[in-house]
This record gives structure tokens, C-alpha cells and sequence, in this order.
């Protein structure tokens, strides 16, 4: 985006030489005084062109100073508040994700150890009824020994002898 120059330029009118020569050659004085006076026009067109570029490029310059001062003293510091605020609010959510994570963590094993536990539980359980039936088992075959036992130390009264006296 450039700043647009502005360039005057002479306009050229047709004066007809030949009414400027006169007695004494003061047409030639004339002459001079026109070249003279079209040179310093020349210069004075150039001159005024410059000035007004000078003019608009110094006009361009302060708003461009502007915008460069309001980049620097509003614009940036905010977009660094801003930047430093998502920063922040990324950090907090970070710590918040951890937290939670951990508690995850926590509960997966506070669970895992009750069910290690039931698991635990249930084969001591299925442990104790498999002996309480192997006991049981043991006991009514105690039980028939036992009968058997019973009925050979039973006495009959065929094989009492009483004396008689």
C-alpha cells in the first residue's frame, strides 16, 4: 500500500514569438527574461511537487507512527494479558485433569482391592465348605467304623457265663 504522489506538470500556452521583437533588440531581453522565467516556473512546478510528496509521505509517516505506537502499547499488551490468561486457564485445567486422574486412579484401585478381597472371601469360603464336606464325609465314616467297632465289642447274653454260687 503506497501512498500516492502527487506531480504538478507546466502547461504550455502558444505565445507568438515574433510580436515580442522590437526596437533596439529589446525582444531579445524579452526572450531572455521568458527562458529565465520558464526555467524558474520548471523549478518552481518541481519544487512544489516535492513539497507535497514530502508533505503526504510526512502525513503517512505519523499515521504509520500511530499505528505502530497503538500496536505497541494496546494491542500487544493485551494479546499478551490474553495469551498469558489462556495460559493460565490451560495450566488450571491441566492441574484439574491430574486431579482428577489421580482420584480415577485411586477409586480403580480402592475397587480392584474390594474385589481382590470378595475373591479372596469367596475362595476361603468354597475352601471351608469343601473341607467342612471332606469333615463330614470323614465323620459318617467315623460314624460306620464306629458302629462297626460298637457291634464287636457288644456282649451277648449267650456269651455271658454266670457263676453260680
Amino acid at each position: 500500500v503506497g501512498v500516492p504522489i502527487l506531480k504538478f506538470q507546466k502547461e504550455e500556452t502558444s505565445i507568438n514569438e515574433e510580436s515580442l521583437i522590437g526596437i533596439a533588440q529589446g525582444g531579445k531581453q524579452i526572450r531572455k527574461c521568458k527562458e529565465a522565467h520558464d526555467n524558474a516556473l520548471d523549478l518552481l512546478i518541481k519544487l512544489a511537487s516535492l513539497q507535497t510528496s514530502f508533505r503526504e509521505l510526512d502525513e503517512a509517516m505519523r499515521v504509520t507512527n500511530r499505528r505502530v505506537n497503538a500496536l505497541d502499547n494496546v494491542v500487544i499488551p493485551k494479546l499478551e494479558n490474553t495469551m498469558m490468561y489462556i495460559a493460565s486457564e490451560l495450566d488450571e485445567r491441566e492441574r484439574e485433569d491430574l486431579f482428577r486422574l489421580k482420584k480415577v486412579v485411586a477409586k480403580k484401585k480402592a475397587d480392584q482391592k474390594l474385589v481382590d478381597a470378595e475373591k479372596k472371601l469367596e475362595e476361603q469360603r468354597l475352601k471351608n465348605s469343601q473341607l467342612n464336606t471332606v469333615n463330614e464325609n470323614d465323620n459318617d465314616d467315623n460314624l460306620i467304623i464306629d458302629e462297626f467297632e460298637d457291634d464287636d465289642n457288644k456282649v451277648d447274653d449267650d456269651d455271658l457265663v454266670y457263676d453260680e454260687m
